[in-house]
């Protein structure tokens, strides 16, 4: 949206002035042609016609006539501009806000809501940016992008918010205040989305975020609002976890392998999550060596607010001497040999990753560490240096833009290109490359299509059955109650009524036992879906994106085993069925705990191209799961189960009633309590218990042709 300014120049320059020169030269050459006087008094009779006074000349002539219309036209035009210009701040944003449909709205121009908005703008997106600080500096680069900002206080004015809010394609809510953010967030729930939206809310002080993801409910299928909480400082540890693997390059896992973590922040706690959750490799505990110039702080930290790392991590703390690394931290000595040995030619080490607050340390230690390895190595390349830094000076924009001057190149990212080719230094930018679209909204869009789809698998295996029962219950008590004549046209009566062979008799009174044989009906429907779930092809050439034609596919399936109409069983259960409503039905938390599944298999699909026997591998699924709950703070627990004597009694309404009553009861604890019963090793499984891991790997083929969908067609 263009300033005032700049509106009043674009309307004095292109329409004002050469406007009112036509009116007055047409207007002088009639009074003057009319009435004869001298030049002079023609101008300025012809001046008069501004303020339409009478005057005594002729108001026939045609010259006169023209003059004098458009003058007043342009008198009228000029009052409703200026109304306009005096109340554009509300009348026009309210004018276009109402015209703008499948935006993205960002609430607050910090500086992740600028990066993202300025990509935006460059893509011609559409967009709509929200902010209260006229001061701010990023607005004015904004407007240069012709973004469409809006300067106004959303606390004060919920009613704008409302409005932009609920044609809006995606929204991102950054205001840099985490108690602004939550209190936007809190509104926003309670706005009827008319349908399915994903609002990205970045907070950013760690104990918010456990409290948001652990007690944020789902707002209500009414409501359509899917809110992802995201810090950044998080979300560059998973960046950096994804973009550069510790286990990227290797084509199999053949031996044990390490990396080197040097500098701690609160990125590198992230990214050590990150590794400890998702470094499940076949045969394989991953070793880091932590290399700080206080280690004993750095452990004793660890140890106190992760207790557990040591289960899937090999963590070994290092002491950096020197800021130059001329003292070697890794050689270390050896209780076993009784001498000192070198880390960097004894140990496996894959990878280097760089962490400081301080962007000229960065930059630093990674030149010294390229150092280090070529005197112990004479290569630069061979091992990876991954430095992270903060942005938080402009140093490194600094010296990039004086190298790119230096080449006679203006790109900026010409230095970064030179070091990766180079030295194989890979330089990671904190704002710059986490808060771009195509790693916040792409990339997740693709990393949540894949989280959807393991959710309604795992949904179909063990929920739906359920839905089913309840819902073919009531058509067929509907159906039982129908006249004998209309018996025989109804599709269910009829379907159960062919599948007798799964009725049971009750042993007591010889009387059907329905439940019984619905039940078995129903498993058996189950058991078919989930057996055709896996060899589901996703066409890549179809308009359809990936999770209609899954969705699709299921509810042919189930239509043809119910022998309804596809279109009435979609009326019937698609609210409670689709995969949209099933994801909308969980947390946050929960939906983290189906994206880290997605995040995870390209290294399962690793494992399983190396070694095919899922039984053999199925357990890495199983400590991914283990560690991600440990990092969720839940703990082992066992749920009481029904006491002896109601089993025991036969008496089958008092026993569903404490099965109900059990059920609800657990529950509780998982949800609320975050106990777990399934937090042991993997080898104490039950069989069915290892059955979800186990189908997971089948599900490989099928999330491989969701990753390579074509981008375009999402």
């Amino acid at each position: 949206m263009k300033n005032n300014s700049t509106i009043g120049s674009s309307f004095w320059h292109y329409l004002l002035l050469p406007t009112c020169l036509i009116i007055i030269f047409l207007g002088t050459w009639g009074v003057y042609e009319v009435n004869g006087n001298h030049i002079w008094n023609a101008l300025y009779s012809a001046i008069q016609m501004f303020t339409n006074e009478t005057n005594d000349f002729n108001v026939h002539e045609w010259k006169i006539l023209i003059a004098r219309f458009i003058a007043a036209l342009l008198f009228g035009i000029v009052v409703i501009y200026g109304i306009m210009h005096v109340m554009q701040k509300d009348w026009r944003e309210k004018i276009k806000v109402r015209f703008k449909k499948d935006h993205v709205l960002i609430l607050g121009l910090g500086k992740i809501g600028f990066l993202l908005g300025s990509e935006l703008a460059r893509s011609k997106n559409k967009l709509i940016i929200i902010d209260s600080n006229e001061a701010n500096d990023n607005i004015s680069e904004l407007r240069k992008l012709k973004a469409f900002i809006i300067l106004q206080d959303i606390f004060k004015n919920r009613g704008l918010l409302n409005r932009v809010a609920k044609n809006a394609k995606k929204i991102i809510v950054s205001t840099g205040d985490d108690e602004k953010n939550i209190e936007i967030v809190n509104f926003l729930s309670r706005v009827p989305f008319v349908k399915s939206i994903d609002c990205f809310v970045h907070i950013d002080k760690p104990t918010n975020s456990i409290v948001f993801k652990d007690h944020l409910k789902p707002v209500g299928l009414e409501n359509n609002l899917n809110i992802s909480v995201f810090s950044i400082t998080q979300s560059t540890g998973q960046y950096i976890f994804d973009t550069y693997r510790p286990d990227h390059g290797l084509e199999t896992y053949d031996r044990d392998f390490s990396i080197v973590v040097i500098g701690f922040t609160q990125t590198t706690e992230h990214f050590i999550l990150e590794n400890f959750i998702l470094s499940q490799f076949p045969g394989i505990k991953l070793t880091i060596y932590l290399v700080n110039p206080n280690p004993d702080e750095i452990e004793t930290l660890l140890d106190f607010k992760y207790p557990y790392l040591s289960k899937f991590l090999n963590i070994i703390h290092l002491r950096l001497e020197d800021q130059t690394f001329y003292n070697n931290p890794f050689l270390v000595f050896d209780p076993g040999k009784l001498e000192k040995i070198n880390l960097l030619k004894t140990a496996r080490i894959l990878s280097f990753y760089i962490f400081n607050d301080d962007d000229g340390t960065v930059m630093n230690y990674a030149v010294s560490v390229k150092q280090l390895l070529y005197s112990e190595f004479g290569d630069n390349r061979s091992i990876p240096v991954i430095a992270c830094l903060t942005e938080n000076s402009s140093i490194y924009n600094l010296v990039a833009n004086n190298y790119g001057l230096q080449k006679n190149n203006d790109k900026i990212d010409s230095l970064k290109q030179h070091l990766e080719e180079e030295f194989n230094i890979k330089i990671v930018h904190t704002f710059s490359d986490v808060c771009t679209i195509p790693r916040f909204i792409e990339e997740n869009e693709i990393i949540d299509l894949m989280a959807r789809i393991i959710n309604y698998f795992y949904f179909v295996s063990y929920a739906l059955g359920n839905i089913l029962f309840e819902e073919l219950n009531l058509l067929i008590e509907k159906e039982l109650k129908v006249s004998e004549t209309e018996k025989i046209t109804a599709p269910l009566y009829q379907l159960i009524n062919g599948k007798m062979e799964f009725w049971e008799k009750d042993p007591q009174n010889g009387v059907t036992d329905f439940p019984s044989a619905l039940n078995k009906f129903i498993l058996e429907i189950i058991n078919n879906l989930v057996k055709n779930f896996p060899d589901i092809k996703v066409l890549s050439d179809s308009n359809e994106n990936p999770l209609n034609q899954i969705e699709k596919r299921i509810f042919v399936d189930l239509a043809e085993q119910l022998k309804i109409n596809e279109t009435d069983l979609h009326d019937l259960l698609y609210m409670k069925i689709s995969i949209e409503m099933r994801w909308h039905c969980l947390s946050d938390r929960l939906k983290d705990s189906n994206r880290y599944a997605a995040r995870h298999h390209e290294i399962k699909n690793k494992a399983y191209q190396q070694n095919k026997n899922i039984p053999a591998i199925s357990y890495i699924e199983h400590n991914r799961w283990f560690a991600e709950k440990m990092v969720f703070n839940y703990r082992y627990g066992e749920y009481p189960g029904i006491p002896v004597e109601t089993l025991m009694s036969g008496d089958k309404e008092k026993i569903n009633i404490a099965m109900a009553e059990n059920k609800e009861r657990n529950n509780l604890l998982k949800d609320e309590l975050k106990i777990h019963d399934l937090l042991i090793d993997s080898s104490l499984l039950k069989t069915e218990d290892k059955k979800k891991d186990y189908d997971l790997f089948l599900l490989i083929d099928l999330l491989e042709q969701v990753k390579n969908f074509p981008k375009q067609s999402l």
